[in-house]
């Protein structure tokens, strides 16, 4: 019998619980009544501009999108961002070193998606490498020092999703005479980068690749070289001629082009919280004039509840 009351008391707790009015909530009473901008400068000194909101009613907690790029209220559930460009560049010069006939062609632009990263002959000779020379406008034969830049390359056209891509300059020479010597090739300002909505990213370059050589054919050491600044091809240079051609490739290592990426959702700025005095004013700071989509989230919020009200405007800073 005992056992019996103690479990009507406490059924009766959890309905008296259960009808507690207490943990009601009020929908939150918010609104955007008018915007004010002005030119201004950032902690930096930087040109920034000023913008006020003016708000009116009240609610415990407030949150702000500001609308840019990562701060987005349509992306707040996720933010999937993809590859929209692969630009290449770089600049040569072809200088004629020795002998007086020029050799035509002898600068090759290449990629692989299917080359091992075996920096060898038989690993080199079996892959598939696809000839965007073209693309790039390369130096002409010349006697001066001056780099010609080669233009930008989308190669995003030559990418396979999941797999790297490897970037390769290849330099021949055919037999050499006393008059039919060498030109010597020289690469500098090599770079690719990774362009997305959000930013332009450098995923390789002349200071920060190390390029593997190879060479085939009558070896002369000292001859092309690669350092931070510059790639270098260049013949055999000795007083004797090479009836044999000779081979040699710059080959880059693996580079991961991309693909989509998930930055998880964008998150808004917490403006107000519980406990703080009513907002009638807030201002932030945008970087650049442009248009703006602008979401403020006002939210009335217990244990067991929450009521939200979302107020959006159209922000235009000339």
């Amino acid at each position: 019998m005992k056992t019996l009351k103690k479990l009507l008391m406490l059924l009766a707790i959890i309905f008296v619980s259960g009808c507690d009015k207490s943990l009601e909530i009020d929908t939150p009473v918010f609104d955007i009544t008018g915007t004010s901008i002005k030119d201004d400068t950032d902690e930096t000194g930087q040109p920034v501009k000023k913008v006020t909101f003016h708000l009116a009613g009240s609610a415990e907690l407030i949150s702000f999108y500001s609308g840019e790029v990562l701060r987005d209220y349509a992306y707040r559930e996720g933010r999937t961002v993809s590859t929209k460009a692969l630009n290449m560049s770089f600049s040569t010069n072809a200088k004629l070193n020795s002998g007086t006939i020029a050799i035509p062609n002898q600068l090759a632009v290449l990629v692989s998606t299917d080359f091992s990263g075996k920096y060898e002959e038989a690993d080199i000779a079996a892959a598939t490498w696809t000839d965007i020379s073209s693309s790039f406008t390369l130096s002409p034969v010349v006697t001066h020092d001056n780099f010609l830049a080669a233009g930008t390359v989308d190669l995003r056209s030559y990418a396979v999703e999941g797999k790297p891509l490897f970037i390769a300059f290849r330099y021949l020479t055919p037999p050499q005479t006393t008059a039919r010597r060498h030109v010597q090739w020289r690469i500098r300002d090599f770079a690719v980068r990774l362009v997305t909505d959000l930013a332009s990213t450098v995923v390789a370059s002349q200071a920060t690749t190390p390029w593997t050589l190879y060479h085939k054919g009558p070896f002369e050491s000292g001859r092309s070289a690669t350092n931070t600044s510059q790639l270098i091809l260049r013949g055999n240079n000795t007083s004797k001629n090479f009836p044999e051609p000779t081979e040699d490739w710059a080959i880059s290592p693996a580079i991961e082009v991309g693909g989509e990426t998930d930055l998880g959702p964008d998150r808004p700025i917490a403006i107000k919280g519980r406990g703080d005095a009513p907002l009638t004013t807030f201002t932030y700071q945008y970087p650049t004039s442009g248009q703006y989509k602008v979401v403020f989230v006002a939210s009335n919020v217990n244990i067991e509840n929450e009521k939200t009200i979302v107020k959006e405007l159209d922000l235009t800073i000339p």
